[in-house]
């Protein structure tokens, strides 16, 4: 069968495109759709037979990156999906091919995706390059609700939990670690101007990175459906912020950190001490941290008692061969790139 790729033009497209995702993105909603493609940065196309059935879809955020020493519009590929009685190679590989072709006009030479495992045959045929894994970091601050997995007497894993998470308290990095003189924590839900100047200082710390203002993490985090996002500030004297941690809980009692950022890199063990001191404070039982780049990061949440854990999200990028100045290995290194899931359309 042949398929027929275009970019919707009417307001009925959104709801064709709902159903669409209701059979095939069950974790989609309305809002996150509005969020990303009425309000946010989101193009998207849609694959149709011939007959005008709307069996697939795909989308695209733009979105401003350092990539070495020059800013330049990207993107991440997103939202792939095909009805399954349209599973074949064919509509995929004609969505795909419509966000690659388009790269030239809108300027971009880079996109990353994050494919699902039934997306990554394509995404390789059309020429994505693997980056690699994306790495999950998870650091225990109690034990009890994995201890009730093998105690299975409450009282016996309450009694072996406070011996457990005194062990964990005393023993972890943050003890070592005084806010610095002059330093405070902030809490807050949306973006100022001080966060602008936070990027355009961290910017030059790190080689391929998306761009964090003000006006990016409003739409990221304060205007986004998902979640109820907090943010941890670590602030001098001055009020100048020095660093953010950006994050949310479940009801289970597990936080994940969605983005961080610093300038300093000397910034981030006090960022990390305070964020776990604080968490504690809140009785949460684990934090999460997906992390894909440089060796610095990881080395700091070690330290601080993150363990790397099994994942199965691959980060794979494609480059514009239309767009010259772009250099592959520079690309594909991963000690180069900072990406969190504020890269990511969503944290689900």
């Amino acid at each position: 069968m042949n398929y027929l790729v275009s970019e919707p033009v009417t307001a009925k497209a959104r709801e064709l495109i709902l159903a669409l995702w209701g059979r095939n993105l069950p974790l989609a909603t309305a809002r996150r759709y509005d969020w990303l493609y009425e309000t946010g940065p989101g193009k998207s196309w849609v694959a149709t037979t011939f007959s005008g059935d709307l069996v697939g879809s795909t989308g695209l955020i733009g979105r401003t990156m350092k990539l070495h020493d020059r800013l330049c519009r990207a993107g991440q590929a997103i939202d792939l999906n095909v009805d399954a009685e349209h599973r074949t190679v064919g509509p995929a590989l004609k969505l795909q091919r419509a966000v690659t072709g388009s790269l030239a006009e809108r300027k971009m030479p880079l996109i990353y995706a994050m494919p699902s495992p039934q997306a990554v045959p394509v995404v390789k045929r059309i020429g994505y390059r693997l980056l690699g894994t994306i790495e999950s970091w998870t650091k225990p601050l109690r034990s009890e609700y994995k201890l009730r997995e093998y105690l299975k007497r409450p009282l016996a894993a309450k009694a072996a939990a406070f011996v457990v998470d005194q062990a964990l308290r005393f023993t972890s990095a943050e003890r070592k670690h005084a806010l610095p003189a002059g330093f405070r924590v902030e809490f807050v839900s949306s973006f100022d101007a001080r966060f602008d100047e936070l990027w355009q200082a961290a910017s030059r710390e790190f080689g391929i990175i998306g761009e964090r203002n003000a006006a990016y993490l409003n739409w990221r985090y304060a205007s986004n459906p998902d979640a109820a996002y907090r943010t941890l500030c670590l602030v001098d004297r001055t009020n100048r912020l020095l660093g953010y941690i950006v994050y949310y809980g479940d009801d289970q009692g597990f936080v994940s950190m969605s983005d961080f950022l610093y300038a300093d890199p000397a910034v981030l063990d006090a960022l990390l001490a305070e964020f776990i001191r604080h968490l504690r404070t809140e009785r949460v039982n684990a934090i999460y941290c997906p992390f894909f780049g440089t060796h610095a990061v990881t080395k700091a949440l070690s330290k601080f008692g993150f363990s790397r854990r099994v994942s199965h999200r691959q980060l794979y990028v494609y480059l514009e061969k239309d767009c010259p100045g772009t250099d592959l290995a520079g690309v594909l290194d991963r000690e180069q790139w900072f990406l969190t899931k504020a890269d990511s359309d969503t944290d689900v």
